[in-house]
């Protein structure tokens, strides 16, 4: 879960912080509860949750997943960077800032379904066909998040991960 201290003390030192497993399903119940003012920050939040039949075991708002790219206002304004953040889909989004692209991600976990690995081969489509594009655009990328994959392993995810990373090379 996140931890909105924690936020606030990254936020007091960069100017950008992107937070996956928000456990928000809206951006405004994630600003209640992360107590930030969008006066002074650009949120940029999604959730899987956001739409789905699951909100209703989470009546309180707080449910799994969620991502968002958090952007000081102020310290891009005294930096002089312009920005723009782009949404992909409910776990993919990123931060163009000049010739450089962030992408934030927050892969499925590997629960042994069939349905998990049909999610997993589409997200890795998906960011595959965002950094072909990114690539043309920026001099540097660079991959936040939670890939839920771990190289050192050999299951069915490492290894669509392994492909996706000698693609991208």
């Amino acid at each position: 879960m996140v931890n909105p201290k924690f936020i606030k003390f990254l936020l007091n030192d960069y100017a950008i912080v992107f937070v996956n497993e928000t456990w928000s399903n809206n951006k405004n119940k994630f600003c209640k509860f992360t107590e930030l003012d969008e006066k002074y920050f650009r949120i940029v939040h999604i959730s899987e949750r956001e739409h789905d039949e699951i909100n209703k075991l989470y009546s309180s708002g707080h449910c799994p997943g969620g991502i968002c790219w958090i952007i000081n206002k102020q310290k891009m304004d005294k930096l002089k960077i312009k920005y723009k953040t782009i949404t992909i889909s409910e776990r993919i989004m990123y931060v163009k800032l000049n010739e450089t692209a962030i992408v934030g991600t927050y892969l499925p976990s590997n629960d042994q379904t069939i349905h998990s690995k049909i999610e997993m081969h589409s997200e890795i489509e998906e960011l595959n066909n965002l950094l072909s594009t990114l690539k043309q655009t920026s001099k540097n990328i660079i991959i936040v998040g939670d890939q839920n994959t771990d190289l050192r392993r050999n299951n069915d995810y490492d290894k669509i991960f392994l492909i996706l990373q000698k693609q991208i090379n």
